[in-house]
Parts: structure tokens; C-alpha cells; sequence
């Protein structure tokens, strides 16, 4: 779509009585990604509708985290277009009495009859083309359940009654298609990237900055972390700290979080590049901290590795800033060199990963800002921690720390 298609959408929504109601929220953010990728000024704009209460804040959330973490999948029915109207497409299928409806744009895939003799199903799923066998007498929903069977890995999808516009889009609920319906459509989607499941508990989301030191009298990862708490992630409820730069302080909010371990914890600090660390080193230096005190320059755990891993998953956090931000994003979220300063942020960032082991209960990294990294790319960044933590969690209900 366009910044300025989005601001007449919301222009017309507003022309009423100065709200927009859910079902025109769905609608408005189905139109923007039909358009095509939702870059950062486009989500923006949308994002600007919870400024002036406008609209359900908690819905656009999941809107605009959905559309940032591309959480739809398109498909679409090999065969023949028979006609096209507005948005959809009607397409001859190689099964005799089973006609499709496919998304232009979208990722809906309808079938409406029932077979009246036998024939194969061809749908084209990323790249994929997946073929399933259909017998006379079976319906349009019993089609669409043998696509589900052979889906790719990392897609997930349902089938849900009636052709189109049937379910809520960005929640993927809905009336779910009986097997005798001859009118049922298929939703594509990533599980990774949407919210709770029904019954699930939001994630306990503690993000910390630094406040001001020798040299940087405002600290911009202290203010993106109360940013980020405020704005909120899906499928999280988010804490956060803004940490003294001394090393008790540090020690001192460590401990809290080993006393009461949340489901993730990022932490960040300002440098002059922007990146997830890939790795904590085992070493202080004897820098003076906010209150002019050193250390002694050493090892920060006797005994403790040389070198420990981050716990955040850099491959999602790197995929999530490709998709929403190509290549403009001001951070290197893929495996990039550590940070060598031994100064506070690589200490808070070892004491991190030594209180919680990769793959355990708690998910905890560090991730260095610059002036320049915006609330949009941190947004993006932790709403993908979040989204590999919720994985994580539902393959080990009861993960050990």
C-alpha cells in the first residue's frame, strides 16, 4: 500500500463519529497488507490511530505485530481463471464440481460444491506446489482438511465455514467448516508470529536500559525500554527497569531476577553500533561507572566460561528486521563481532547468561542501540524474542532454569 492510502482509509473511517469499530480496523489492516510489505512509516501511520483513542488499542496491537512478523501465508489453486471480482478470483479446479476462490492479494483460499467425480487438487504453498487426491462425494471442506496434512514446515493453517471474510483475520478464530459443508475456506498462517493460544498465560517481558554516564548525559536505551514498556508486545506483559551504570546495581537487579525468574529478559545499553550480542566474554575492565568508582580489572566469575552464548534467538530477531525493515534497519541482529569494551553493558550481559542457561525457563540477551535505533526496530526485535519464547514454552511446558 502507501502512507498516504493508509491515511485516507483512516480518513474515511473517521468521517463518522471519530472512531473506527473492529470489524473496519480488519478490514483497514487487510487492505495495507494487501498492498504489499507494511514498511515501518506505513505501520506507523496505523499506529497513530491508538494516539487519539480512536480505536481498540489491544486489536491494533495484534494488527500491526501480526503485519510486522508476516504472520499470513498466501496461497492459491492451480487451475484456470474463470472470472475476477474486486479482490478474488475464481478459478476451475482439475476436481469436477469443486470450483476455488483465491485472494489477488490475500491470503484466502475458498472452495465451494462438492465432487462429482474423482480428481486431484493442486495448491501452490511458498514456492510448493501440494497435491492431494479427491473422491466423488467429498466436500469442499473435506479438500481443504487434506491440504492441512501436507503443509509446510512452519505453517499452520485452518479451515474455517464459509467462502471468505468468516473468521477474525488476525486472530485466525472462528466457526470452524464441518465436514459436510460444501462452502469452507483455508487460513495460512506462522503460529510463531501470533498471539496466545486459548488458555495460555502472556509471558513475564523484563526489558532494562542504562541511565546516564561519564560521556552520555541521555542515555537513549534507558528511554527506548520505558518506550517499549509502554507501547507493550503481544503475548507478553512487559516490565522494565532503567539501571544505574555501576556494577552493584547491576549485581542488585540480577539477583531480583534470579529470586523471581521472568519468561525473558533483554537488556540493553548504548554503543555506537546497534546489535544483539552475539556473546558474553568473562572479563571486566577498570573503568570508572556513573559514580566514578573502578573495579579491579579481571575476570568477572572465577571459574566461570570464557565466553557464553546469548540466549536470544538471532535468526528470528534478524528474519523479524528483514521482513519489516529490508535493508534500512539500524541493527545487526545475525552474529556479529561482541562487544570488547568489558564496560557495564558486557558485564550485566555475562551475569545474564550465567544466571540463565540457553534453551532454560528464562530466554535472556543484550542488545546495544544507538541514537538512531527507533522504538519501531526494539518493538520488532523483542516481539520476536517473545515469539520464539512462546515456542519454546509450549515444546516444554515445564522448562528448567
Amino acid at each position: 500500500m502507501s502512507v498516504r492510502g493508509i491515511r485516507k482509509d483512516i480518513q474515511q473511517a473517521l468521517s463518522n463519529d471519530g472512531r473506527v469499530d473492529a470489524g473496519e480496523l480488519d478490514r483497514m489492516a487487510l487492505r495495507a497488507r494487501d498492498g504489499g510489505k507494511v514498511d515501518a512509516a506505513e505501520r506507523a501511520e496505523l499506529a497513530g490511530l491508538k494516539a487519539n483513542g480512536a480505536v481498540d488499542g489491544a486489536r491494533l496491537a495484534e494488527h500491526l505485530d501480526a503485519l510486522a512478523a508476516d504472520a499470513f501465508v498466501p496461497g492459491t489453486v492451480k487451475g484456470n481463471v474463470v472470472q475476477v471480482e474486486g479482490r478474488y478470483a475464481q478459478v476451475a479446479t482439475d476436481v469436477p464440481g469443486l470450483t476455488a476462490r483465491v485472494g489477488l492479494f490475500d491470503s484466502v483460499l475458498a472452495l465451494e460444491g462438492k465432487a462429482v467425480a474423482d480428481g486431484r487438487l493442486q495448491v501452490l504453498l511458498e514456492g510448493r506446489t501440494v497435491t492431494v487426491p479427491v473422491r466423488a462425494g467429498e466436500t469442499a471442506a473435506q479438500a481443504l482438511e487434506k491440504i492441512l496434512a501436507q503443509l509446510p514446515q512452519g505453517v499452520s493453517g485452518r479451515v474455517f465455514s464459509g467462502t471468505v471474510d468468516a473468521h477474525v483475520p488476525v486472530r485466525f478464530e472462528g466457526a470452524m467448516a464441518r465436514r459436510t459443508e460444501a462452502a469452507a475456506h483455508l487460513a495460512l498462517y506462522r503460529p510463531q508470529s501470533l498471539a496466545l493460544r486459548p488458555g495460555e498465560l502472556p509471558l513475564r517481558v523484563v526489558v532494562t536500559g542504562y541511565g546516564p554516564f561519564p560521556g552520555v548525559d541521555k542515555n537513549p536505551s534507558g528511554e527506548l525500554a520505558r518506550q517499549l514498556a509502554k507501547a507493550g508486545l503481544q503475548g507478553a506483559k512487559v516490565e522494565y527497569r532503567v539501571l544505574p551504570v555501576t556494577h552493584a546495581d547491576v549485581d542488585a537487579f540480577v539477583a531480583e531476577m534470579r529470586a523471581n525468574p521472568p519468561d525473558l529478559v533483554l537488556s540493553m545499553g548504548v554503543s555506537s553500533e546497534a546489535q544483539v550480542e552475539p556473546r558474553g566474554q568473562n572479563w571486566k575492565a577498570s573503568y570508572p561507572d556513573a559514580n566514578g568508582n573502578s573495579v579491579a580489572e579481571g575476570k568477572i566469575s572465577e571459574g566461570g566460561g570464557e565466553d557464553l552464548p546469548t540466549g536470544l534467538p538471532q535468526d528470528w530477531m534478524g528474519d523479524a528486521l528483514r521482513r519489516s525493515f529490508g535493508t534500512s534497519a539500524t541493527v545487526n541482529a545475525r552474529t556479529a563481532s561482541p562487544d570488547t569494551s568489558a564496560y557495564l553493558c558486557n558485564y550485566l550481559n555475562y551475569r545474564l547468561l550465567e544466571s540463565f542457561s540457553r534453551g532454560g525457563g528464562t530466554m535472556a540477551g543484550f542488545v546495544h542501540v544507538t541514537r538512531e535505533t527507533t522504538l519501531d526496530e526494539v518493538s520488532v526485535l523483542a516481539g520476536a524474542a517473545v515469539a520464539a519464547r512462546l515456542e519454546q514454552r509450549r515444546a516444554s511446558p515445564t522448562p528448567v532454569g
